[in-house]
């Protein structure tokens, strides 16, 4: 079993997670709808799921019956939007929210240990890569 963290990305289409919202928001130029949103937390992006999910099924021996993929650590409000500005600077939105509690992030050692799992895109090169993905697509 792969338990994920909270995945934002290229196609996603809930608008249920913060990230996307956000990056949605700075590329049309408005204000994000935060009703009803769920919070920062262990943000994973899309690429780094795949890649995750590809080296779990591939790997030789499996020692746990559950893995978690995430980033491994919790990303806060605050931190996400910074990503967003430097990504999009153009985008002018400020939020002002509680940072997730410190249980907020998926221990990934596992996956490390059995699969070499490593995220590739840390929150800033995730959002970017989300906003220019968004910026050349439409959805």
């Amino acid at each position: 079993m792969i338990r994920l963290a909270g995945i934002y990305g290229p196609l996603y289409h809930s608008m249920a997670n913060l990230p996307s919202r956000l990056c949605h928001a700075a590329v049309a130029g408005r204000q994000p709808d935060l009703r009803d949103v769920r919070p920062a937390a262990d943000l994973c992006y899309v690429k780094d799921a795949a890649a995750g999910i590809q080296r779990l099924h591939a790997a030789t021996r499996l020692h746990y019956p559950i893995y978690n993929l995430g980033s491994g650590r919790a990303a806060t409000t605050q931190e996400l939007v910074a990503a967003v500005a430097r990504a999009a600077p153009e985008a002018h939105f400020e939020l002002h929210a509680e940072d997730p509690p410190a249980a907020g992030w998926m221990d990934i050692s596992r996956a490390q240990r059995d699969a070499d799992y490593k995220p590739g895109y840390d929150l800033d090169a995730g959002v970017a890569d989300y906003i220019a993905w968004l910026k050349g697509h439409t959805e």
